[in-house]
């Protein structure tokens, strides 16, 4: 995958502003982080080089070491539109993992994305080994140590149990099962019974496939399950949060 954002220009729908220079207009590559979250869908996208285009970029992307870490499309469509997009430089000296847990953070609070979508995000934040402690930064050599499963969760709204699904699905499971629960495709529970299946053993492995198949579904529905009831916990806070709001005192 080309991590260069492209140039390319939308002349018939977006044309470029006047006396543009494409040249002088900054030149960022993708940092690999940006690739964790779905591309945005084309009708998506257009819709943000719409508002770009009326209202101006309003939020700026953040760049670290010359790479974009957040903000890929505000990025493309700034080029596209032939606009100096708005950029807010991350201090170099930063961690890695401090500039990832920053991109995700802000990716997190403007999608609306599943239990497993966070979770595999969270996963490869929680480097730190068990039993490991700040005491041992300075053996380290001084280095930022990473984040506990728990912390990790806690960022993202998951439970250290959906962490540890998670890396283990970025461990064992290929590609493309990857790639269906970071997209959303197909949820925690159902990708961790597909590994289960796969390394069959026990009872498991006496199983049918249809069997197999109906343990994958339940899976499925748990997780749905447990989405739904977590929606509506959040819109009930919500309500709760209202009416609890500051009545007016009439002071100017």
């Amino acid at each position: 995958m080309n991590s260069t954002i492209s140039t390319a220009t939308s002349a018939t729908a977006y044309p470029v502003a006047a006396n543009t220079d494409l040249s002088a207009l900054p030149v960022y590559t993708l940092d690999p982080c940006c690739h964790d979250f779905p591309a945005m869908q084309h009708d998506e996208f257009t819709a943000l080089k719409d508002s770009i285009a009326l209202n101006g970029q309003k939020e700026p992307i953040l760049v670290w070491q010359g790479k974009v870490v957040d903000g890929r499309h505000r990025y493309q469509a700034c080029i596209d539109l032939g606009l100096t997009p708005l950029v807010h430089v991350l201090d170099a000296a930063t961690s890695y993992e401090v500039v990832k847990s920053t991109a995700y953070l802000k990716n997190v609070n403007r999608r609306h994305l599943t239990t497993g979508q966070r979770a595999m995000l969270a996963a490869p934040l929680a480097t730190r080994s068990p039993g490991q402690t700040t005491n041992d930064k300075a053996a380290a050599g001084n280095k930022a140590l990473g984040l506990t499963q728990v912390d990790a969760g806690k960022l993202f709204a998951v439970s250290r149990d959906a962490v540890q699904k998670a890396a283990q699905i970025l461990k064992d499971a290929d590609p493309a099962l990857i790639e269906e629960v970071r997209t959303g495709s197909c949820n925690l529970n159902s990708a961790v019974e597909s590994l289960k299946s796969k390394t069959a053993k026990g009872v498991r492995a006496f199983l049918t496939p249809a069997e197999r198949a109906a343990l994958k579904l339940a899976a499925g529905v748990k997780a749905q399950l447990n989405e739904e009831s977590r929606t509506k916990r959040l819109t009930k806070q919500a309500a709760i949060s209202q009416k609890n709001m500051a009545l007016p005192t009439g002071i100017k």
